[in-house]
């Protein structure tokens, strides 16, 4: 058996003596004597000794509950993603594109050469940026233009190998760089 002690404060006791007082004075029924109203222990008292609760038997425990329905599932669709179509293409760019496609099917030009037809004075006339991103957009092999490039010099002439390589990569020539007219001058001498 555990017994358990309840100490009141003095001032509570103070307070609840000093009421009874009061009310004896006044020709009351004192709070000491009074019976008291509740099941807890007197007021009066500084301590109240309880014995514990026995429990013989265990604690029951209930069903979990049921559902009458299936829980929902509740599914969240990816997010779409919207495309923005792009902006139309320059007119001039696409012109440009076409040009330059059509020189490389005829001879072969290096990148730098191609531009420079794009936009002389006394070629196409595009403006440089826009001769530039017509060459760029293209899929070219410079070494396989600078091999055409050299086969069309031999046609005509008879080079050395460092006379073509010069050829093919002067800035008054085709403008191939260096590694490029390199590659096209051992293909087609050897």
């Amino acid at each position: 058996m555990k017994l358990t002690r309840f100490i009141i404060p003095a001032v509570l006791a103070a307070t609840v003596l000093a009421g009874a007082a009061c009310a004896e004075e006044a020709g009351g029924e004192s709070v000491a004597t009074r019976e008291p109203e509740t099941t807890e222990a007197p007021t009066t008292e500084a301590s109240v000794t309880t014995e514990a609760p026995t429990t013989t038997e265990a604690p029951t425990t209930t069903a979990a509950p049921t559902t009458t329905e299936a829980p929902t599932t509740t599914t969240t669709a990816p997010p779409t993603t919207t495309t923005v179509p792009p902006p139309p293409e320059d007119p001039e760019l696409s012109n440009a594109r076409e040009s330059a496609q059509s020189y490389l099917d005829f001879s072969g030009f290096s990148r730098q050469g191609l531009i420079d037809q794009l936009s002389s004075e006394y070629g196409d006339q595009y403006p440089v940026e826009v001769a530039t991103a017509a060459v760029d957009s293209l899929s070219v092999d410079w070494n396989a233009e600078a091999v055409e490039a050299a086969e069309g010099y031999l046609e005509f002439q008879a080079f050395s190998h460092a006379g073509l390589v010069d050829q093919l990569s002067s800035e008054y020539g085709d403008q191939f760089t260096r590694e490029q007219a390199e590659h096209g001058a051992t293909a087609v001498l050897g």
